[in-house]
C-alpha cells in the first residue's frame, strides 16, 4: 500500500483543523522521522512499512478503569481494503512529531516496527489466533509485548537504540516531559483527537486475506535469517 505520510496532515491544515504553527512545526520536523526511519531499515535491513502522521492525538479508555486513559502516539494497524487485500501500516499521531525528543520518535518508530514485524512473522507462518480482547491497561501493556518481535535480534547492531526501548518501554512507553507538552499544549488547547476504548483497538483479520497477503521474497529471506542466526 502506497500511502503519503503527510497527506491526512495537509488535509488537515487546508480544512483548519490544526493551526499553521503545528502544521509548520510538523513539515519542520518531519526529517526526525525520516531519519529514524532510516536508521531502522539500517540497522534491521528490512523496508519500513508505509506510514502516515495523523492530525489527531490518540486516546484510549477503558470500561473497567473509568478513571484512567492513556495517550497512544503511534499504533500498527492491519487494513483490509473492499477488495479484501490485507495491508499493514504505522500510524504516527501529531503530537508525537511536534513535541518529542528525537530519541522518543525513534524508540517509538522501533517499537511499532517491532510489532509489524512481528505481524509478518506470523502471516507467513500461519501462525494465527485470536488476540483477547483487553479490558484494563495492564492487560494492554502486558499483550503489547508480548506480540513484539525480538529487538536483541533485528537491532543488534544499534545499541544505543536497544537501550533506548529497554529504558523507555520498562512498563509500556513512558516519557514524562512528552505527556506533560500534549496535555499543557494538545488537550488543554482544544485540538483534535480520537477517543478509542481498549475493547475496540482491535482488528479482525479474515483467514483469507492472511492467505494472499504478499510478501516479499527479500523480507522472507531475512527474517529467516535473523531467526536462524
Amino acid at each position: 500500500m502506497d500511502c503519503d505520510p503527510l497527506s491526512a496532515i495537509n488535509d488537515a491544515f487546508l480544512n483548519k483543523l490544526i493551526p499553521r504553527e503545528i502544521y509548520e512545526i510538523i513539515l519542520k520536523r518531519f526529517s526526525i522521522l525520516l531519519d529514524g526511519i532510516k536508521r531502522i531499515e539500517k540497522t534491521s535491513m528490512i523496508k519500513f512499512p508505509p506510514y502516515y502522521i495523523e492530525p489527531s492525538l490518540i486516546v484510549s479508555s477503558s470500561l473497567v478503569e473509568v478513571d484512567q486513559y492513556g495517550l497512544l502516539f503511534a499504533r500498527t494497524i492491519p487494513d483490509i481494503n473492499e477488495k479484501g487485500d490485507l495491508s499493514i501500516f504505522i500510524q504516527i499521531t501529531a503530537p508525537l512529531v511536534v513535541y518529542g525528543l528525537k530519541s522518543s520518535i525513534h524508540t517509538i518508530l522501533a517499537h511499532e516496527f517491532l510489532h509489524y514485524v512481528s505481524l509478518v512473522n506470523r502471516f507467513i507462518k500461519m501462525n494465527i489466533h485470536s488476540d483477547n480482547v483487553k479490558s484494563t491497561f495492564y492487560e494492554e501493556k502486558y499483550d503489547d509485548f508480548e506480540r513484539l518481535f525480538d529487538a536483541n535480534k533485528l537491532f543488534k547492531n544499534d545499541n544505543n537504540l536497544l537501550t533506548c526501548l529497554k529504558n523507555k518501554f520498562q512498563d509500556g512507553f513512558k516519557d514524562v516531559h512528552l505527556e506533560e507538552q500534549v496535555v499543557k499544549n494538545w488537550i488543554k488547547r482544544g485540538l483534535m483527537i480520537k477517543k478509542i476504548r481498549l475493547e475496540d483497538n482491535n482488528v479482525s483479520i479474515p483467514v483469507s486475506s492472511i492467505l494472499n497477503f504478499q510478501v516479499e521474497p527479500s523480507l522472507k529471506n531475512r527474517l529467516r535469517y535473523i531467526l536462524e542466526t
